[in-house]
């Protein structure tokens, strides 16, 4: 565990250029981050599917490993939240666990889902929120520190509650503020691209937005 985890911090804290084009696409789509003052938030819903496409590429792991791991977190839904304050010169001070808590909801639909504390997740994704947490603060400094996992249950008799492949929507809210999302998630999906002009985008799109020309999935040509 501790190696999957910690092959993983290293994908985090190569958000920016060092990621994969579609890694970066993925965690454009799922963060939510606004500004207002000297205040911050930070919304990041990590669906099991970023662990998923975190891990492809690794040579160290067997599929099965992979498969396993991705598996243990399946059933669950995982937020990060940062609310902060920036002082005068420049301190940050992060909101606590507890009062995130208080300021936050899931809703799906018309459903709120109720956050599951850590200690009552299975014991495979127990020990994974339990270890990532103080390893991301030791790599990611003070921003890192204020980062809380906020876990929910995503499955409901046998069925997806936030399904990032499929047609939905849902809204997390957090001190007074909507962060919508949209499904399917793009970069979950093949991309799409206009025969015309050549153009190419995420596979939630289904028209040019600049032409409104319908947009196909390319196939791939065969050598």
């Amino acid at each position: 565990m501790k190696k999957l985890i910690s092959t993983l911090i290293i994908t985090l804290i190569s958000l920016s250029s060092f990621c994969e084009a579609d890694m970066q696409g993925l965690i454009q789509e799922t963060q939510k981050l606004k500004q207002k003052g000297k205040s911050t938030s930070l919304i990041w819903w990590i669906p099991s599917e970023f662990w998923e496409m975190a891990l492809r590429e690794d040579p160290s792991l067997t599929e099965d490993q992979k498969v396993e791991f991705v598996k243990a977190l399946d059933d669950y839904t995982a937020f990060v939240v940062v609310k902060m304050d920036a002082g005068i010169l420049g301190g940050m001070t992060f909101k606590s666990r507890e009062d995130i808590l208080k300021n936050i909801s899931l809703m799906v639909g018309n459903q709120e889902i109720d956050p599951i504390p850590i200690k009552n997740l299975s014991p495979d994704a127990s020990s994974f929120y339990t270890m990532m947490k103080p390893m991301m603060g030791q790599m990611l400094g003070q921003f890192g520190q204020g980062m809380e996992f906020i876990i929910y249950p995503n499955k409901k008799n046998g069925e997806l509650i936030i399904d990032p492949t499929k047609k939905g929507s849902f809204t997390y809210i957090s001190y007074g503020v909507n962060n919508d999302w949209r499904l399917p998630l793009g970069n979950l999906m093949p991309p799409v691209w206009d025969p015309a002009s050549g153009e190419v985008f995420p596979g939630n799109y289904k028209f040019n937005p600049f032409t409104g020309a319908k947009l196909i999935v390319k196939k791939e040509e065969k050598k």
